[in-house]
C-alpha cells in the first residue's frame, strides 16, 4: 500500500470510476462542413476508436468489457493501497469526487495538511532530518532570470 496520503482540506479527491466513449464526427463533418473523410481498416475492430463511424453492438460490448476491466484493476489498487475491502471501495466507486475533508472521513486520505505538513511527513517517513533542504525541479527562474527573459537579454 501507499505509505501515506495527505491533502489540503479543499482539495478535489477522486473519483473512483472509469469513463470511456467515442466522439463520432463523421456525419457532422460531411453534412455541416462538406468535409468527406474515408478510412481503410484492417481487422474487424480496427475502427473501434475511430471518430468517423459509430460502434456496432459487438464493439460496444468490447468497450464496456474494457472499461469494466480497467475499473476492476483500479478498484483493486485503491483497496490494496488504502487497506480497504473491495466491498468498501465499491461503495465509493460512484464516479464522484470529494473534498479533502470528505476523503479523510471516507478513508481515502490519511491526513489533512498543506505542503509544509506533507514535507514534514515525507521527511519522517524517509528518516531524513525535517530541516533538510528541499529542491524543486525544474528549478523556478529567479526574478532576475524572468526580467532578463522579458527584455530579451541574458542574465548577467
Amino acid at each position: 500500500g501507499w505509505a501515506w496520503v495527505m491533502c489540503d482540506p479543499g482539495s478535489i479527491v477522486g473519483s473512483i470510476g472509469v469513463l470511456t466513449g467515442k466522439l463520432v464526427l463523421g456525419d457532422m463533418l460531411s453534412s455541416k462542413l462538406d468535409v468527406h473523410v474515408g478510412e481503410v481498416k484492417y481487422g474487424k475492430n480496427a475502427d473501434l476508436f475511430s471518430g468517423l463511424s459509430d460502434m456496432d453492438a459487438e464493439q460496444e460490448r468490447k468497450l464496456e468489457a474494457l472499461s469494466s476491466s480497467v475499473a476492476d484493476r483500479f478498484k483493486q489498487r485503491v483497496a490494496d493501497g488504502r487497506r480497504m475491502t473491495l466491498a468498501q471501495v465499491d461503495e465509493l466507486a460512484t464516479g464522484e469526487a470529494w473534498t479533502g475533508d470528505e476523503a479523510k472521513r471516507l478513508g481515502l486520505v490519511d491526513e489533512i495538511g498543506g505542503l509544509r505538513a506533507a514535507l514534514r511527513k515525507a521527511a519522517s517517513l524517509a528518516n531524513v532530518d525535517e530541516k533538510s533542504r528541499v529542491q524543486t525541479y525544474p528549478k523556478r527562474p529567479s526574478l532576475l532570470d524572468t526580467i532578463a527573459e522579458a527584455i530579451g537579454s541574458e542574465k548577467t
